[in-house]
């Protein structure tokens, strides 16, 4: 899941919203390098990555890319879940969703990223300054963010060429999500519920 999906899955059992994005960024254990509610979202953003790559929706939508685009397929495909979260807000939210960007917006910024990330820091502002989630809406949007991750490091040149395959699976791809989506905030419920009785 991309940034959209993180939020939202966290906004709905109430868990800190710039932990479950910061999360990306730290690694081994956060006990003790950071408030209980900071790592319990890190905690959060980890097991719902790890529910959706063993979920049987991402393995069979794996398949719809080429052998060669498979090993990349599956950061092509946290974008494409967020492009569909936008499509079917409605269905999983009762705010509108330029109210809830609103909202996670003023509670990201509202973050103090300690200082050993800073790139965070200023990733934060990108996305909002930029209005990357809003892109998300449009297939155009997808093609233009998996592009521009293709940037980032030449081994990650080839997420440009999974946006084809994005669009000529699409109906495909919305039916995995639309399958996947729901067993996702099924499981965070549950994720929770448990944390909260440790």
């Amino acid at each position: 899941m991309n940034y959209l999906a993180h939020l939202h899955l966290a906004d709905s059992v109430g868990s800190h919203l710039a932990a479950n994005l910061l999360a990306d960024f730290v690694r081994g254990k956060p006990d003790g390098r950071f408030e209980p509610e900071i790592a319990d979202g890190i905690y959060l953003h980890r097991f719902i990555d790890r529910t959706v790559d063993e979920s049987d929706e991402v393995r069979q939508a794996k398949v719809l890319f080429p052998q060669p685009l498979r090993r990349f397929a599956g950061i092509a495909l946290d974008l494409c879940w967020d492009h569909y979260l936008t499509i079917h807000w409605p269905k999983f939210h009762h705010s509108p969703l330029p109210h809830f960007l609103v909202h996670a917006k003023t509670e990201l910024l509202g973050f103090e990223t300690p200082p050993e990330y800073g790139f965070f820091a200023s990733l934060q502002q990108r996305l909002w300054q930029e209005h990357w989630i809003e892109s998300y809406q449009s297939t155009s949007g997808i093609m233009v963010a998996l592009e521009r991750m293709s940037l980032r490091r030449p081994r990650l040149v080839p997420l440009a060429d999974c946006g084809a395959h994005f669009i000529q699976n699409y109906d495909k791809l919305e039916q995995l999500f639309l399958s996947l989506y729901p067993q996702m905030m099924t499981h965070v419920q549950a994720f929770s519920l448990q944390a909260q009785g440790r």
